[in-house]
């Protein structure tokens, strides 16, 4: 959980800084501020989460590229034939 924070404390002792909340410190605030900070929280986590989903999508969609390109060279190559049995296109595996 990340908690957005207006005042730093800092330890002397071991060069720490410690971040506390603001109801923390004994700040006010107002209702508004509190509704303006959860909506900038979670616009910051949509927009992480949709960088997140892009990058996937990019990933699946170079997944399915590199899976079509193996199995046209396999076709060509002769690896993987058409099958007698039926009339549909299916392929099956020969064997040397």
């Amino acid at each position: 959980m990340r908690i957005v924070c207006y005042k730093v404390k800092s330890v002397a002792s071991t060069g720490l800084r410690v971040r506390s909340p603001p109801w923390l410190l004994g700040d006010k605030m107002d209702s508004r501020d509190l509704w303006e900070n959860q909506v900038n929280l979670l616009t910051r986590q949509c927009r992480v989460l949709s960088e997140e989903m892009e990058k996937m999508e990019a990933r699946i969609s170079y997944f399915e590229n590199v899976i079509f390109t193996l199995l046209v060279a396999l076709k060509e190559g002769g690896i993987i034939v058409d099958s007698d049995e039926s009339s549909d296109k299916t392929y099956e595996f020969s064997e040397e």
